[in-house]
């Protein structure tokens, strides 16, 4: 049984690890033989002479129907069974990185070659436990936004995003450029900004100014198991996918070394303010939260934040705001009533005042070309 392994991983320490991973089950099998034909040979109509079936994160290369193909790349193929990581569980352990760092502002960004694979289900673990994550798109066709627009805009949303904050990274190739972002937005890492990547490649992890976090896809067993599922196809018995393989855990390095103030008072009072923020919440409603006085709370925001706590509660209520404007086609009365506004009228007065637009006006600048 001969086996074509085409390693199109863009990142080395994926490549590496799948590999181990298909080389041992194919090591502790007998008959079975791995090959690492080029490019062309997928297109060869005659591939099923030379070889009994297909793997590797295949992408736009759809090989000959002849043979059976298993894809370990990041997006669903459009043939074969996909063998791949378990996004759900990833962003869950996401998710749960930042929220026992006490974060309770995040984001994510959204990459063009992981367009919505691992943002959806970050996103919808953020808002079953009561979160509203920003949404940061990122990449894309040169020929249609400028590099140096895209960084512009990048800059613009991290500024506006309230911190301290934790930032999904969808790949640990992002992190030098991001980091170099956050540099020229005067943004610190990690005690405003900590980022979590994903992946876990340690060229990519360990050798910028910091080491960062990132979320381990065991990748040895995606390699593994998608060889025990493709001689299984070739055996003739009939796979239905994805085969979803669960992540390892998050490695920390310096990018989550982040200390939230020891201060459960407040940290009470976040976690209330985020999963009510469609009441007409007010200062008051905060204070009765926690055992101190207002002056108290007051001095806590400020010292944490910078700003009142009213202050902080509307930069909440139009961040959220802008990611419903941004992904939703709600109208701006509903848009107002889901952030705890008393009114569409009041919400333009108070987007204006802080973006210099209106939210349909802000809606149709901030439509993103790809």
């Amino acid at each position: 049984m001969i086996i074509a392994f085409m390693p199109c991983f863009s990142e080395h320490g994926r490549r590496r690890r799948c590999m181990a991973g298909i080389l041992n089950y194919a090591g502790t099998h007998e008959g079975i033989q791995v090959c690492f034909p080029n490019m062309a040979f997928m297109m060869n109509q005659q591939i099923s002479e030379q070889v009994d079936g297909v793997i590797g994160p295949l992408g736009s290369m759809i090989p000959p129907a002849s043979v059976p193909v298993v894809d370990i790349g990041g997006k669903p193929p459009s043939v074969g069974v996909h063998v791949t990581s378990d996004e759900t569980i990833t962003a869950q352990k996401a998710f749960y990185h930042f929220y026992r760092l006490g974060l309770r502002n995040m984001a994510v960004l959204d990459t063009f070659r992981l367009r919505g694979v691992r943002t959806k289900p970050f996103v919808k673990v953020c808002e079953d436990n009561g979160f509203v994550p920003f949404v940061f798109r990122f990449g894309g066709p040169l020929h249609r936004e400028s590099r140096k627009r895209q960084d512009e805009r990048l800059i613009k949303q991290l500024r506006l995003l309230p911190k301290p904050a934790g930032l999904f990274l969808t790949f640990d190739s992002h992190f030098r450029h991001i980091l170099g972002i956050c540099k020229e937005a005067e943004i610190r890492v990690p005690e405003d900004l900590v980022l979590l990547g994903c992946n876990n490649d340690l060229r990519d992890c360990l050798s910028g100014p910091l080491t960062i976090s990132s979320i381990d896809l065991a990748d040895e067993q995606i390699g593994y198991q998608a060889m025990k599922t493709l001689v299984a196809m070739i055996n003739g018995e009939i796979m239905e996918g994805p085969v979803l393989i669960p992540p390892g855990e998050v490695i920390s390095r310096e990018t989550s070394e982040f200390i939230l103030d020891e201060n459960p008072n407040l940290t009470q009072v976040l976690d209330f303010m985020h999963k009510n923020m469609h009441e007409l919440l007010v200062v008051d409603d905060l204070v009765a939260q926690q055992i101190s006085s207002r002056r108290t709370l007051e001095k806590q925001f400020a010292d944490r934040f910078g700003l009142s706590a009213s202050q902080y509660l509307r930069s909440v209520r139009l961040k959220k705001a802008c990611y419903l404007l941004e992904t939703t086609g709600m109208t701006v009365k509903d848009i107002a009533k889901q952030c705890g506004f008393t009114d569409s009228n009041y919400l333009c007065r108070v987007f204006r005042k802080q973006f210099g637009a209106s939210p349909i006006e802000y809606k149709k600048r901030t439509l993103l070309p790809y």
